[in-house]
């Protein structure tokens, strides 16, 4: 049986019915409740999941396997957010399951606050390969852009003992180096 604990670390409490809540979703046990209407103007895959001839159409509650509770009740808070947060609710602790959630939901709002409020503002050199990685796999080319930018000034010897470079694909350590070998023509010219 699942339980309604408070999920509530953020001003937003999907733990008990508020507000007209009319649906609710099940994570590991946990109730979250929720508005359809918020959910189906939210995300493509929940419209079709609530107004298609699916059996969600008409439950009153719907188990989410495979989910975790702390992930999906911080997902949630990101799609009820009101827009004056602009996406502050956004992590380096979160970032990477949200986007996750949100290819899988196909939730433009919560990707692009990930992308572009959060991981593109936060690039820089003691972190750069490891957003890399993020962007990589859900090919965030102005992400990837400005991770190759601040990698190509890195030596050599960083790169190639970089765990996390090393694992990107070779296009992408390819363009690290054509970008390293630009800037040190631009340094040349300028030394000139």
């Amino acid at each position: 049986m699942a339980q309604s604990i408070s999920n509530n670390d953020e001003g937003y409490d999907f733990s008990t019915p508020q507000h007209f809540s009319d649906l609710v979703l099940v994570v590991e046990n946990t109730k979250f409740h929720v508005h359809k209407c918020v959910l189906s103007l939210s995300s493509p895959v929940f419209e079709k999941m609530l107004t298609s001839d699916f059996l969600e159409k008409d439950a009153k509650q719907i188990d989410l396997p495979g989910k975790k509770r702390d992930e999906f009740g911080a997902f949630l808070r990101v799609i009820y957010a009101d827009v004056i947060s602009q996406g502050k609710q956004i992590n380096d602790k979160n970032n990477e399951f949200l986007l996750q959630l949100a290819e899988e939901y196909q939730v433009n709002k919560v990707k692009y606050l990930c992308h572009r409020k959060f991981l593109i503002s936060s690039v820089e050199e003691s972190n750069c390969f490891g957003i890399y990685k993020v962007a990589e796999s859900y090919n965030l080319e102005d992400v990837m852009e400005k991770c190759a930018e601040v990698a190509s000034r890195k030596p050599c010897w960083v790169l190639e003992s970089s765990g996390d470079f090393c694992g990107l694909k070779a296009e992408n350590r390819l363009r690290v180096y054509a970008k390293r070998a630009r800037y040190f023509d631009e340094t040349l010219k300028v030394e000139k």
